[in-house]
């Protein structure tokens, strides 16, 4: 009975023994796998800031290259409204037809007796004013309208619209400049002027940097739920510059 006993306890002793081990054993597990998460979670969270890091020297680089485009783009602006400035013969031709106008009416009138019922309310020709104010108004046009959008590509990081504005900023303002000179009958001597390959080049490194910070956000494009083309993406309407109008 008493080596029963004796035995008994030893086989209890052993599986305590071994519990104990086994214990230790997913203890040891455990903290292992528990070490392995959270070396996994940092090295996830050092490459997502590389990542983030990387991005916003794409965007910098872009940034300045969208200041460049811009710049070139209000010299060019510029340029023309020193063009229009001092007017052309078109210009004179109407100065001309207005005078004529105003003799023939003053004319008119001496000639009979209702001078005083018909006087003329149109101001009489003056060419110094005249090209002096279209000048200054569409260089004053011209500061609002780009100094109000400077700061369309601020945004850090960039969202689709951003860039959006800006490409169609820098095209609507290209087509305004060109049917300004056409509808005053000036040359354009800056028509070849316009780097379209640059600007376009600009617009696939944009579209590739929004792409990879959208999917770095877990953002989704509007251009992928509607169309991938960004000139597509709410129009204006620029009829008003058609060559009929």
């Amino acid at each position: 009975v008493k080596a029963n006993i004796r035995s008994n306890r030893m086989t209890q002793n052993l599986d305590a023994l071994n519990q104990l081990r086994a214990l230790r054993g997913s203890n040891s597990s455990e903290n292992s796998n528990s070490s392995d998460l959270t070396e996994n979670i940092e090295t996830q969270r050092k490459e997502e800031a590389m990542k983030r890091i990387q991005l916003g020297k794409k965007r910098d680089f872009l940034l300045e290259e969208a200041r460049a485009i811009t710049k070139s783009h209000y010299r060019r602006c510029f340029r023309c409204v020193n063009i229009i400035r001092p007017g052309n013969e078109h210009d004179e031709a109407e100065f001309q037809d207005r005078e004529g106008a105003e003799l023939r009416y003053m004319d008119d009138s001496l000639s009979t007796a209702s001078y005083n019922e018909g006087f003329s309310m149109s101001l009489p020709v003056d060419r110094k004013n005249e090209l002096s104010s279209r000048a200054n108004y569409y260089e004053e046009w011209m500061r609002e309208n780009f100094h109000g959008e400077k700061d369309c590509l601020e945004a850090n990081p960039w969202h689709e619209e951003n860039v959006i504005r800006f490409l169609e900023l820098i095209c609507r303002g290209e087509k305004k400049r060109k049917w300004i000179l056409k509808d005053y009958k000036f040359d354009d001597v800056y028509s070849n002027q316009f780097d379209h390959e640059r600007l376009d080049e600009f617009e696939k490194r944009a579209r590739a940097l929004l792409k990879d910070t959208y999917t770095l956000n877990g953002w989704v494009l509007r251009s992928d739920l509607a169309s991938d083309d960004f000139s597509s993406m709410d129009e204006p309407d620029d009829s008003f510059f058609d060559d009929d109008k």
